[in-house]
């Protein structure tokens, strides 16, 4: 995809990016910053641990967030550690509602969601 190359043409060292879990389905991304979560689980809250030390130990400002669980999970570094730190939230293509496999309980805690974090992210 071109996300995928964009980012692997990127030469910054303070670009990283970090997947929340592994999949069967996973896309190789060339570039040294790139780090998987050894977890498999959709459930598992732990990749927030590792988002926090990510971002202290390499400075980051700014967590783009493509998808619902980690832009919760931004949402959350951003309120319990990191206040200063901008977020972007990416939908990487899926348009709201149109997925058949959501549910009603997660479409509307989605809404939820970006009504309550709204003034904390950019949303593209």
């Amino acid at each position: 995809g071109s996300g995928k190359g964009i980012f692997e043409r990127q030469r910054s060292n303070n670009v990283h990016l970090f997947v929340l879990r592994q999949r069967d389905t996973a896309m190789e991304v060339k570039h040294p910053n790139v780090q998987v979560f050894g977890s498999t689980s959709k459930f598992s809250f732990l990749p927030i641990l590792e988002i926090k030390r990510i971002v202290k130990t390499s400075d980051i400002d700014t967590l783009h967030c493509s998808l619902f669980r980690s832009q919760v999970f931004g949402w959350i570094v951003k309120i319990l550690w990191f206040p200063k730190i901008k977020l972007i939230f990416h939908e990487q293509g899926q348009i709201f509602g149109s997925e058949r496999t959501n549910g009603r309980i997660e479409e509307k805690a989605y809404l939820l969601f970006l009504k309550i974090s709204q003034n904390k992210f950019w949303n593209f």
